[in-house]
């Protein structure tokens, strides 16, 4: 094992004291080889338990960024991302923690986690220079997500977020009870989402059907003769398609 992954179980075992029981123990531990074995073995095992709250001051941040999911399952099970398969293939593949939070509390928190993944997403993407597509390709900025919803998706979202407040984490760790899910309908109609990060901050806003079918092909650099033609399969003429194409680069929702 490399020094950068041996480190990386470093912290692992910091968050996780399951993964140090099966360190210290005699049994296989995927992913680490003897060596790297001996070496974590050497130190005190009680070092590794030196901070009680590290894991609580890290799942305050996620709730920071996830407080309308959290509201749907309950705060009181969350503390196990931190020994869940999903925590420890982020910290290892050195990806986000808060991106893989969000893929972990979607099936347990239903639509919602989606458009807060999304609002996360945005967010970091503003953080990153936009790197441009080759020429005569086009690519959906990073502050700009489209989202296919069940119908009432955004609604949920939003009535959490008002009832948690200003300070949602606090209401949060206070017991807050949200609501009752609406029944799932089968066939549900689905409604279309943009979330896009403005100068301004985060915002969720209705899209349609045609937008979400280009921003969503656009995820990966994609040629403009394409996006033409699935912007006139999707209703529009050729000169509206152009006219569409080019109004989303100069609002920056495409980069290109």
């Amino acid at each position: 094992m490399n020094a950068p992954d041996l480190q990386r179980v470093v912290v692992r075992m910091l968050y996780d004291p399951v993964l140090v029981e099966q360190i210290y123990g005699s049994g296989r531990v995927e992913g680490v080889d003897a060596e790297a074995r001996a070496l974590l073995t050497r130190v005190d095992r009680r070092a590794w338990g030196t901070d009680p709250y590290r894991r609580a001051r890290t799942l305050h941040a996620l709730l920071e960024e996830y407080p309308a999911s959290a509201a749907e399952v309950g705060v009181a099970g969350l503390d196990a991302f931190f020994g869940d398969r999903a925590f420890h293939a982020a910290i290892q593949a050195r990806a986000s923690i808060a991106d893989a939070f969000g893929a972990w509390i979607g099936p347990r928190a239903g639509p919602v986690a989606a458009v807060e993944r999304a609002v996360v997403s945005v967010r970091r993407g503003a953080e990153r220079a936009p790197s441009a597509p080759a020429a005569g390709l086009l690519l959906c900025a990073p502050t700009v997500r489209s989202l296919a919803l069940p119908t009432g998706t955004c609604a949920r979202w939003q009535a959490l977020r008002a009832a948690l407040g200003p300070e949602p984490v606090s209401r949060l760790l206070a017991g807050f009870q949200a609501p009752p899910r609406p029944p799932p309908v089968r066939r549900a109609a689905v409604e279309h989402l943009i979330v896009e990060r403005t100068a301004e901050g985060e915002g969720v806003g209705e899209g349609s059907s045609g937008l979400h079918a280009l921003l969503t092909r656009a995820e990966r650099p994609c040629p403009r003769a394409e996006l033409r033609r699935l912007a006139v399969r999707e209703g529009a003429t050729q000169a509206e398609a152009d006219e569409i194409l080019d109004g989303l680069v100069a609002d920056g929702v495409l980069l290109g």
